[in-house]
């Protein structure tokens, strides 16, 4: 399973901008550090494009995301 966690810097711009980008990082599942309840109320993109995502977890505390 590739699992990989999200940089400090990427979450900091994340919770400024509201705006994260996971995408072409074969992803199998979406980061534990994503679903974050300070980011979930702040995160309005999110690109998981290009991953090898199954299922999309707990994807529905994100309710901000456009």
């Amino acid at each position: 399973m590739n699992v990989v966690g999200v940089s400090k810097q990427k979450l900091q711009n994340a919770m400024k901008l509201g705006v994260l980008s996971l995408s072409e990082h074969s992803l199998e599942e979406i980061p534990a550090q994503v679903f974050n309840p300070e980011l979930a109320k702040k995160l309005r993109r999110l690109d998981l494009s290009k991953n090898k995502l199954s299922s999309l977890g707990r994807i529905g505390i994100l309710v901000e995301l456009k």
